[in-house]
């Protein structure tokens, strides 16, 4: 798979959240797979990023980590 396209597994270990983590915000951002290889979901890189800085934002302005 090339280096852009990113299953939520491959997300989790670029970001370090967990999982679920990761499941409730591409829900909750309405983000779509870029398409599907078998079972597996299929994301970009820019939608990696854009989890990540909405996170990082999210526990700046709590004041967590996680």
């Amino acid at each position: 798979m090339p280096d852009n396209q990113l299953t939520i597994g491959d997300i989790v270990k670029q970001t370090g959240y967990p999982f679920h983590r990761i499941q409730y915000f591409l829900k909750s951002l309405k983000i779509k797979p870029q398409c599907k290889l078998g079972q597996a979901r299929v994301f970009t890189a820019q939608d990696a990023d854009k989890i990540k800085k909405y996170i990082e934002r999210l526990d700046s302005e709590r004041g967590t980590k996680s």
